[in-house]
């Protein structure tokens, strides 16, 4: 499966220290994640999504926090990119049918991942934390063999893309020789005759 793969044998915690849970970050993430739900009921009441959230064990609406908004209202934005990079990955799962809190998570992290700010493994291993915390049973091993699948492609495009980049400077290497004669020609075409006939020294 390529650099990221499941965990040996199913089993999450092999390959996934436990987070702090008072880590800023992890916290932060946390947060980002519930606002996502929220959106996945937008005919819901507000008190609907607090009994709702209450049940599945996350926290209450933070206070305003000025980088959080910023990144919901980004992902807002992307988000019909990030659902096509879902489906990709996980073509036998239909959204509709998702998890909504699995749906949730791996929407914030593949928002992260086209940042590029975060290492991917970085972000997969938070994936995985939250899913354990908040998700049901098999959530940690879908959001993790989802985001492996989703990074993976995401390396091969970024490694096509370098290697795309020095072919370019490879071919543009080739052409630069040529350029030089030619502007060395040119030059010494516009240079004045040195030599001096016989008639000259006359």
């Amino acid at each position: 499966m390529g650099r990221y793969e499941f965990c040996k044998e199913g089993k999450i915690s092999s390959c996934s220290k436990v987070k702090n849970p008072n880590d800023p970050r992890h916290l932060q993430r946390v947060q980002f994640m519930q606002r996502m739900f929220s959106e996945d009921f937008p005919n819901e009441s507000t008190e609907q999504n607090q009994i709702l959230s209450e049940e599945l064990g996350l926290e209450e609406s933070p206070v305003f926090d000025p980088e959080l908004e910023k990144n919901i209202q980004k992902l807002r934005k992307q988000r019909t990119k990030i659902n096509q990079i879902i489906k990709k990955a996980a073509p036998e799962w239909p959204l509709e049918g998702m998890n909504k809190v699995d749906l949730a998570i791996l929407r914030i992290s593949v928002y992260e991942l086209l940042q590029k700010e975060t290492p991917h493994r970085v972000v997969i291993d938070e994936a995985i934390e939250i899913a354990k915390e908040y998700g049901a049973e098999n959530s940690a091993k879908f959001v993790n063999g989802v985001l492996a699948a989703v990074a993976n492609e995401h390396r091969s495009a970024e490694q096509q893309e370098v290697t795309k980049q020095e072919v370019t400077e490879q071919q543009q290497d080739k052409k630069l020789p040529k350029v030089k004669k030619q502007q060395r020609k040119k030059s010494n075409g516009n240079r004045p005759n040195s030599k001096k006939t016989t008639k000259d020294l006359q």
